[in-house]
């Protein structure tokens, strides 16, 4: 497991190690990223949701473009972060576009993402729980546990499967 803080918080190193070891070594991998989603706000001139990561000790936005420069083939990814599943628009119908459709046309097998503000600490345990849960069992079980830690939060839950 690789994990990268602080200045080394970089989604396009993180894009590139999963790409790697699918493409070397045919190995599946789990791609969390736990930073600040940005969505789109044409009024405020951010025409394309961001993600926020630090590419050279920086801190910058990724966009959906970003990622489908990626081979993801087989990997999971969850975005434990703001608004990760709202498109380029508020319309409805253009929802699932950008990170959800980026990620996917990238070859994953498996996003989490959310549609609402990401409550940190909830997000942190419950990220942790998800992937101890589905690592001793079924994938839907362990959803279903992480989903009923936080009932107090009230905080609905989409997944979207490729």
């Amino acid at each position: 497991m690789t994990v990268l803080t602080d200045d080394n918080a970089s989604i396009l190193n993180g894009l590139l190690e999963v790409q790697s070891k699918y493409e070397n070594n045919n190995i599946k991998s789990a791609l969390v990223l736990a930073t600040h989603g940005i969505k789109s706000d044409y009024a405020r001139g951010n025409y394309s949701p961001g993600l926020l990561s630090v590419e050279n000790k920086k801190q910058i936005l990724i966009s959906p473009l970003d990622i489908e420069k990626n081979n993801l083939k087989g990997s999971t990814v969850v975005m434990s972060a703001c608004d990760t599943a709202s498109g380029f628009t508020e319309e409805m119908d253009s929802n699932f576009t950008g990170f959800v459709e980026a990620f996917a046309n990238s070859g994953s097998e498996l996003l989490m993402a959310t549609l609402w503000p990401v409550i940190s600490m909830v997000s942190k345990e419950t990220t942790k729980s998800f992937f101890k849960n589905w690592n001793d069992g079924e994938l839907f079980s362990a959803i279903g546990i992480s989903k009923s830690l936080y009932k107090e939060n009230s905080l609905p839950f989409v997944y979207v499967i490729p």
